[in-house]
């Protein structure tokens, strides 16, 4: 080309390129090297740009003139890195148990490419369940990709782990920030049965309201509450029992002890379902039931009669016995009593009473 006229490469993006007319050198009679800057900001995605050298600039030795049309480079001018808008697990709450499918969904504000993004998993008490590099699988464009693989169970690699990504535009512009909710958790390995603890009982439980702490071994699941049932739903309202979680791992039953019961007690039970008990991950409680019984008793006692070693019509000076028998055992804390009206005549006026050693909870003397 001529070396009196220098041909002319002109941008039209101001906003993206500077200086719009790029800057010329010459290092041969047949070459031109053309220097602008890209400035940021672009879109997401990039702007499209057009770079034209103007034909009438072109000229050979002689002072021919390129014939028109203008030569136009066109492309995509992108200073910004790629983003995640979503990250979408197939399970909501971010919890799998063994045996699972993990999958999750990846969709980028800009297409990727044209090298497919990677995904690492890491974290967890093993590496069962550990993702080198992995290449991610395109189900949309190039914007939308997914992963997924079978969870390793039996807790060979259960807790929490992150998820990183590694993604490129078509531009070379690589992925500097992960996404917030990377972090999910594998669970394999079920519940125990929870530890029952009652506020009266629960060998003997009197009429009225009581209440069964549950203690589970565990965080459990908020979306199934475990139900507490009585066997004696006539003496015991209501079965289930109300539930009250005081914590993830921690829930009180209420319930009472109501109606008529036998004397000495009525038999019940208090069973917890073991297919209502789920850990966060969505694991159940293994069978069996956790169960607890005892008695219920609305029922005061009562001493139908008593039996003196003489008398009682009339008595004369000299050891006097007087057994007392319940109709049904009476509690070991508290001995019943037995007064006489005439303190001048009987000593000592209230005699020490004593449970009767191998008569049951009945007979006292």
């Amino acid at each position: 080309l001529t070396g009196t006229i220098t041909p002319t490469l002109v941008f039209d993006l101001a906003a993206n390129f500077s200086p719009l007319t790029a800057t010329a050198s010459r290092p041969s009679p047949t070459r031109i090297v053309f220097e602008t800057n890209v400035v940021t900001p672009t879109a997401v995605a990039g702007n499209a740009y057009a770079a034209t050298m103007t034909f009438s600039s072109v000229v050979d030795d002689v002072g021919n003139p390129q014939t028109p049309p203008s030569v136009v480079f066109a492309g995509v001018a992108d200073t910004i890195s790629p983003t995640v808008t979503s990250l979408v697990y197939n399970r909501s709450a971010q919890r799998y148990m063994g045996a699972d499918t993990f999958q999750v969904t990846v969709t980028f504000a800009e297409a990727i490419g044209p090298t497919a993004p990677t995904l690492v998993i890491s974290g967890g008490s093993g590496v069962g369940n550990d993702v080198g590099a992995t290449s991610m699988t395109s189900v949309l464009g190039q914007t939308v990709w997914t992963f997924s693989r079978s969870v390793s169970g039996g807790g060979v690699d259960d807790g929490a782990f992150s998820l990183t990504l590694t993604a490129a535009d078509p531009s070379g512009n690589v992925m500097t920030a992960q996404p917030p909710n990377s972090t999910f958790y594998i669970d394999s390995v079920a519940p125990g049965g929870p530890t029952l603890t009652f506020s009266r009982g629960p060998a003997y439980v009197k009429g009225g309201a009581w209440k069964i702490t549950a203690d589970f071994t565990e965080p459990i699941t908020s979306g199934v509450t475990p139900t507490l049932t009585f066997n004696v739903p006539a003496n015991i309202t209501p079965t289930p029992a109300v539930p009250v979680r005081l914590s993830s791992t921690q829930i009180v039953y209420a319930t009472t002890a109501t109606g008529t019961t036998a004397d000495g007690g009525t038999p019940y039970s208090a069973t917890v379902d073991h297919t209502t008990v789920l850990d966060l991950a969505g694991n159940p409680q293994p069978a069996p039931d956790v169960t607890a019984s005892g008695l219920v008793d609305t029922v005061a006692p009562h001493a139908p009669g008593l039996t003196f070693s003489r008398g009682p019509t009339y008595l004369t000076t000299g050891p006097l016995t007087v057994t007392v028998t319940a109709n049904e055992p009476l509690t070991s804390t508290i001995t019943p009593t037995l007064t006489f009206s005439l303190p001048g005549f009987f000593s000592p006026a209230s005699p020490v009473s004593y449970r009767l050693t191998g008569s049951g909870d009945t007979v006292f003397v």
